[in-house]
């Protein structure tokens, strides 16, 4: 709740104060036996006003709070690194960090909210072609075999790509200007480049505005599918929101990272040079 309120007003937020009671003891209709947890510490911050109804930009209507909430709850609970990654808050550590560990977190998500292939018939059609040569071990036939699958599997490309279009046609335009495609090749490259050492002679991934650009691009992502992935409508009707956004829309209006370029700058031969 704490993170939903956060996301919500787009800042820090903290708890304190809490009173807890044992299920047990509601449950057996007893007086209640509460007690506290992170109990304030100073002045309590100021109460806000009653005619401070409006739902925040990124929240569901006052109707339909009812049904979001304990979706959220259950999808809070299910996703837990990914909420982490994106909830506001004082950060520390470098540029790079905190983009390893956002992209890691939408990697996450997807794999959270999708179901892995169980089945890799390529992969196993390799394996066996190898025993059949008998040129092979069991372990290097495995080896293969595994490698293989991490080859022909969802790369992490696809999974962000997945992630962004499933808020619908209209957010993605919204967000990204036609470019969620080469933001999804890019970042996923700056990512492996960072986090397994790829050689990268293009530099993309020592771009800062690339770094800047990915990393809260895909706080974004993240964000906004953990919001309707709990109920929050999507396409039109979350556009219309984002609108009133100010953190969004500036996201939406960023001229830091230019991803058909970057895209190009990359791999040239796949990604044609921007008009």
């Amino acid at each position: 709740m704490r993170a939903l309120v956060a996301i919500g007003v787009n800042e820090p937020v903290s708890v304190f104060n809490l009173r807890v009671v044992p299920e047990d003891l509601l449950a057996e209709g007893g007086p209640p036996r509460s007690f506290a947890v992170d109990p304030h510490d100073g002045e309590e911050p100021e109460e806000p006003a009653p005619a401070m109804h409006t739902p925040l930009p990124l929240s569901p209507s006052l109707d339909g709070m009812q049904s979001f909430i304990p979706a959220w709850l259950k999808l809070a609970r299910s996703c837990s690194v990914p909420l982490d990654a994106v909830e506001p808050r004082r950060r520390s550590g470098s540029l790079q960090l905190q983009l390893l560990d956002v992209v890691n977190a939408a990697e996450t998500l997807h794999r959270t909210l999708h179901e892995e292939p169980t089945e890799h018939p390529l992969a196993k059609r390799v394996r066996e072609t190898l025993k059949d040569s008998g040129d092979f071990n069991s372990a290097e036939r495995r080896d293969v075999h595994n490698a293989v699958k991490v080859f022909v599997g969802i790369t992490l490309e696809k999974r962000l790509l997945a992630l962004a279009e499933e808020l619908g046609a209209e957010v993605c335009e919204w967000l990204f200007n036609g470019a969620v495609r080469p933001w999804a090749f890019v970042t996923a490259r700056i990512r492996n480049a960072l986090s397994h050492g790829f050689t990268a002679p293009d530099g993309v991934h020592e771009d800062p505005g690339a770094l800047a650009g990915a990393l809260y691009l895909t706080e974004a992502v993240i964000t906004l599918r953990l919001l309707t992935e709990a109920g929050l409508p999507s396409s039109t009707t979350l556009t219309s929101q984002l609108d009133r956004h100010p953190r969004m829309g500036s996201l939406a209006k960023q001229s830091i990272a230019d991803w058909p370029a970057l895209a190009h700058r990359i791999k040239p031969n796949q990604w044609p040079q921007p008009a």
